[in-house]
């Protein structure tokens, strides 16, 4: 068990149709039980053994975070917004050298995210007939992100300079519904991550890495 105390601090101004906001926030990521547990188990979903790491420490993130949005429409808004993340302590994922590739998981010392995001979200109600009833809607974030080993660690895992495991250095969604007052409605769904780094290295085993991948949904 542990006290935390984690304060949080936002402020909006409006200016018409113009919204600015500015957010500070404190939070934790506590590792889970399969982080924790010593004992091996079988990933259900890839199929690998995975291993627990006992010593892991709850994660301290800040967060900072500023936007500017603008409403013009009743329902249409354009944003864009900055953020910047500081992760004390951050839990990654890691391959352990060796034939059985067993995944574990460790704290590196330190990271840093920070990046900025696009979205727009437009009825086409300008289109005659049932123009109304459909929407477009997209975001797109660029990250750039860091970790800082810690010195124990130096001769452990394979590279020292790197993205933060999990990162992706871009995100991008879009879609376009069909949503009339009453009846059926409909989604199409565009979703993209760029290339991230799954399991990091240990032991001269190199970083799994995960190619950039796109999926369609209706």
């Amino acid at each position: 068990a542990s006290d935390d105390l984690l304060p949080a601090f936002s402020a909006t101004f409006i200016n018409n149709d113009h919204q600015f906001r500015l957010a500070y926030s404190e939070t934790l990521s506590r590792p889970d039980f399969r982080e924790l547990s010593p004992a091996a188990f079988t990933d259900p979903v890839t199929g690998r053994e995975v291993v627990g790491n006992p010593d892991l420490q709850i994660t301290n993130i800040t967060n900072y975070d500023a936007r500017w949005e603008w409403y013009f429409g009743f329902s249409d808004y354009v944003s864009f917004g900055l953020f910047y993340k500081e992760f004390e302590l951050p839990i990654e994922a890691t391959v352990r050298a060796g034939p059985q590739q067993l995944q574990s998981f460790a704290n590196a010392e330190s990271a840093e995210n920070r990046g900025a995001e696009f979205e727009v979200y437009k009825r086409l109600d300008f289109l005659p007939g049932m123009g109304e009833d459909f929407y477009v809607q997209s975001n797109v974030s660029y990250i750039e992100s860091s970790v800082t080993i810690r010195p124990e660690d130096q001769g452990v895992l394979t590279n020292t300079a790197r993205p933060l495991q999990g990162q992706s250095d871009w995100l991008f969604n879009a879609q376009v519904g069909y949503e009339p007052y009453a009846g059926v409605t409909a989604t199409l769904l565009y979703h993209y991550y760029g290339e991230r780094i799954t399991e990091v290295g240990t032991s001269g085993a190199p970083d799994l890495i995960e190619q950039p991948f796109g999926e369609l949904n209706f």
